[in-house]
C-alpha cells in the first residue's frame, strides 16, 4: 500500500530519487533538506531539477530544519 503523503528529509541523491519515485507512484511528496538540493553538484544542475520536481508536484523545503515530526497526519514542524 502506498503512503498517501510522504516527507523525505534530506536532500541529496537518495533522498531525491525517492522523492521522484514515490511521486510518481502517486503519493504526494515533500522533501525537506537542511540546505541545498544536491549541494554536492553544479547549482546551474540542481535549479533544472528541483524545477522538475516542482513540475511532477513534489514540494521542495531547501535551508530548513526539521524541528518535530509526528503525531498525527500533517503536523510536521520546520524552521
Amino acid at each position: 500500500e502506498r503512503p498517501r503523503h510522504l516527507v523525505i528529509i534530506g536532500g541529496g541523491g537518495v533522498g531525491t530519487e525517492l522523492c521522484q519515485a514515490f511521486r510518481l507512484l502517486g503519493s504526494e511528496v515533500t522533501l525537506v533538506t537542511q540546505g541545498r538540493l544536491l549541494s554536492q553538484e553544479d547549482p546551474a544542475l540542481t535549479a533544472v531539477i528541483k524545477q522538475h520536481l516542482e513540475t511532477q508536484g513534489v514540494r521542495v523545503l531547501e535551508n530548513t530544519r526539521v524541528l518535530r515530526f509526528g503525531g498525527e497526519y500533517d503536523q510536521l514542524m520546520v524552521d
